[in-house]
């Protein structure tokens, strides 16, 4: 495919020395993908058969920022990272708390007794109104919770087929339902009117506060129990779930992370809970002593040289300098040569912003999951 380009007749003296260049990298990652896969990934074609740069890269997120995204959402089928999930979301969240405390004083490392026993008195009047409330969404949650432990939620005398897309298609829609009603719970004033005073906060970063320490404090531990609970009366067999009414187990451990993730959105915080993608990547490949930052960085670097390569190539005549590359990979339109055609591309992989509205899931034709498990691939092998 590439040779086709490689041997325009035309092609200037300067571009062939940036091809050469790049060529090693493109050789290995020609390995993974196809040239073909590449190019489609990297170009778009226009009406008349030549190809423009596609702009869409500078949405690809390697790691999905959402649960509803992730790639790896059914390894949490396994009670193993299940449970290590809960148990890691609990540190996070009590740092959090301490977080959401200081967000007036960046200095803040813990939060005073006082503030935490007046907390955690609101959180327990709170609980006990459970069996008053059955329609308050965080009460909810323990509601289903305890239903997953009863035996009777899985006895029913039709048999019934393990449908993995149907599975996650009612986990996202369940994700999207709770997570919009207790971010919308959380908001309203009658539960921020009815939160006690917590120093300098704002009702809402209170009610957030209240959140978080709810989740650390109780939540995740409840869920744990109720995982051990199933263990023990054998619902859960070899450490696996295996009915489809037990994926509301992975939805409602997703939930906590799905709602701090859009409330924080905007906010001065220095900590963001470890989004699934990369829990799951942390307990599954083998990296020695390479971080997850530096298989991003490997990964990105990959792209950018990818990204100019295929310019290079479909513009025979570009000779860009150190500079105009920059400029071209910011989204600047430059001219191949005097009078000639403009080249234009984008290609910022720094954007962590929500609701993009092109995800690496929906990239071409390398919209798979094997996408990303590829360029992981590739990073190890730098």
């Amino acid at each position: 495919m590439f040779e086709n380009y490689l041997e325009h007749p035309d092609r200037h003296p300067k571009n062939a020395q940036l091809l050469a260049k790049y060529q090693p990298d493109i050789d290995k990652l020609s390995e993974i993908f196809t040239e073909d896969d590449l190019l489609y990934l990297m170009t778009q074609e226009q009406p008349d058969g030549t190809r423009k740069m596609r702009p869409s890269l500078a949405s690809i997120e390697i790691f999905a920022p959402s649960a509803l995204l992730s790639n790896y959402i059914n390894f949490f089928q396994y009670t193993d990272y299940l449970e290590k999930w809960c148990k890691l979301q609990r540190k996070e969240f009590d740092v959090l708390t301490i977080n959401i405390y200081g967000l007036n004083s960046i200095k803040q490392n813990r939060i005073p007794g006082n503030v935490l026993k007046e907390v955690d008195a609101f959180m327990e009047e709170l609980l006990n109104k459970a069996t008053d409330e059955p329609t308050n969404p965080i009460l909810t949650l323990l509601n289903i919770l305890d239903t997953l432990a009863d035996e009777k939620t899985y006895q029913n005398n039709k048999p019934y087929i393990w449908n993995g897309k149907f599975s996650i298609s009612i986990h996202n829609i369940a994700l999207k339902i709770a997570r919009r009603k207790i971010i919308t719970y959380i908001k309203s004033s009658d539960f921020t009117n009815s939160l006690p005073k917590v120093s300098n906060l704002e009702p809402q970063d209170t009610a957030l506060l209240f959140f978080a320490r709810f989740c650390n404090g109780f939540y995740f531990h409840f869920l744990l129990q109720i995982i051990k609970r199933m263990k023990t009366h054998g619902l859960i067999e070899g450490n696996h779930l295996h009915h489809p009414a037990m994926m509301q187990l992975i939805t409602l451990a997703m939930l906590p992370y799905e709602v701090i993730q859009h409330a924080l959105d905007g906010k001065d915080h220095t900590i963001t809970p470890t989004c699934p993608d990369k829990f799951v990547i942390n307990e599954t490949i083998p990296r020695n002593k390479e971080n997850l930052t530096g298989i991003q960085k490997n990964i990105n670097q990959t792209l950018y040289k990818t990204y100019i390569y295929i310019a290079l190539l479909i513009f025979p005549e570009w000779k860009p300098t150190a500079k105009e590359i920059i400029l071209f990979l910011e989204g600047k339109s430059l001219t191949v040569k005097k009078n000639g055609p403009t080249i234009k591309g984008l290609l910022d992989l720094k954007s962590t912003a929500f609701g993009l509205p092109s995800k690496i899931n929906d990239v071409g034709r390398l919209s798979k999951e094997e996408y990303v498990t590829r360029l992981l691939l590739l990073a190890q092998t730098k």
